[in-house]
């Protein structure tokens, strides 16, 4: 499709100021006409009929406002656009059929190459057990046409890597909470300061970890193991101590001699 520039300044043209309506109408008919024709601006006397029914008036008066001239056969624009002219257009046209014809070319392209990534693979899988036993076998690339010994190396994913405790490292009230349903009989403040100052002393490899959190709960664990199986009052437990348990008798000394007295 050609386009017939139409300026802004068209409105103000002395050319057309006070011009009639039917000189007006049929400048812009024609001029549509021979964009779409590629006349060049050039309008034939037989055509003019087919454009406006007073075409004959107002194509004189189009000529008197020096808008058209006469010329051979009928009339022709004055100051045909470039952007309208044949040369412009054929060019503007063999210029997009070329880049049309180059994508379709690139995608059939693309299109040859993926088959053949695709046939090479399924050969590979379909004939893998014969050409094992080849002293040459056939090498599969995941990249087509690239010898896989051009294929560039996978890219992974930086490695997490633990760190030292930090000094800012404070519980939180998820921590406390946990704490508070786990662990109830430890001393969360006091276990707390040992960790920190524990982990904030150790030097080497083990000083760093990846989770702090998790450390911290380890070690509350820990402290609540290590309370269940400190003796009470500083005695050692022994036999009678875990009879008496399982019986459901406080490890005290009088219970232990009746217990004592209770079993022949």
């Amino acid at each position: 499709m050609t386009y017939f520039p139409l300026p802004d300044e068209f409105y103000a043209d002395p050319k057309f100021t006070g011009a009639s309506d039917a000189a007006i109408v049929l400048w812009a008919r024609a001029a549509s006409w021979s964009a779409h024709h590629l006349t060049d601006g050039l309008v034939p006397s037989t055509t003019l009929p087919l454009l406006h029914r007073d075409a004959e008036a107002a194509a004189a008066e189009l000529v008197e406002r020096r808008a058209w001239k006469r010329a051979r056969g009928g009339f022709q624009f004055v100051g045909w656009p470039t952007l309208a002219s044949r040369t412009y257009v054929e060019a503007k046209r063999e210029g997009n059929r070329a880049r049309q014809q180059k994508h379709r070319s690139s995608q059939h392209v693309l299109s040859r190459r993926d088959k053949r990534v695709t046939n090479t693979v399924t050969d590979g899988v379909t004939n893998g057990v014969s050409h094992s036993t080849q002293s040459n076998p056939i090498q599969i690339s995941p990249h087509g046409d690239i010898p896989p010994s051009r294929v560039p190396p996978r890219k992974r994913g930086p490695t997490k890597r633990g760190t030292r405790l930090s000094d800012d490292f404070a519980v939180t009230a998820a921590m406390v909470a946990w704490a508070r349903d786990r662990v109830p009989a430890v001393d969360g403040r006091l276990e707390t300061e040992k960790f920190i100052n524990y982990w904030r002393s150790k030097t080497g490899k083990d000083a760093t970890k990846l989770d702090w959190e998790a450390t911290w709960r380890n070690w509350m664990l820990n402290a609540a193991e290590r309370a269940r199986n400190r003796p009470a009052n500083g005695h050692k437990p022994n036999a009678d101590d875990t009879i008496a348990e399982l019986l459901g008798f406080d490890r005290v000394p009088t219970q232990r001699l009746a217990l004592r007295g209770a079993i022949p």
